[in-house]
């Protein structure tokens, strides 16, 4: 297992290299199908996420947002307390601070 960076890409091309012998294809080409393989994925998945949203309408999302919202309490509002409630708000859940 490759613990640095340069040494994950050398056993990478390695591979890379392995594969284009068996195959006999250059390894440019195998290089070239990988990378070609994670974008279609990306878009793939990104155009079903957009087209899930789309399809859910704005009122959808924000009525199950709120009915899924929990009720928290924090008791104390010392630094620890509001750090607690500031980091659930940038979570985008609503906290109660006594």
């Amino acid at each position: 297992m490759a613990r640095t960076p340069l040494m994950r890409e050398l056993q990478q091309l390695a591979h890379d290299h392995r594969l284009a012998g068996q195959r006999g294809i250059p390894v440019a080409a195998v290089r070239e199908r990988r990378a070609g393989i994670s974008r279609r994925q990306f878009l793939k998945g990104g155009t079903a996420g957009a087209a899930g949203l789309a399809l859910a309408g704005p009122w959808n999302i924000a009525r199950v947002a709120f009915a899924a919202s929990p009720r928290i309490g924090i008791v104390g509002a010392g630094i620890s307390g509001l750090t607690a409630a500031l980091t659930l708000q940038n979570a985008g859940i609503h906290a109660t601070v006594y």
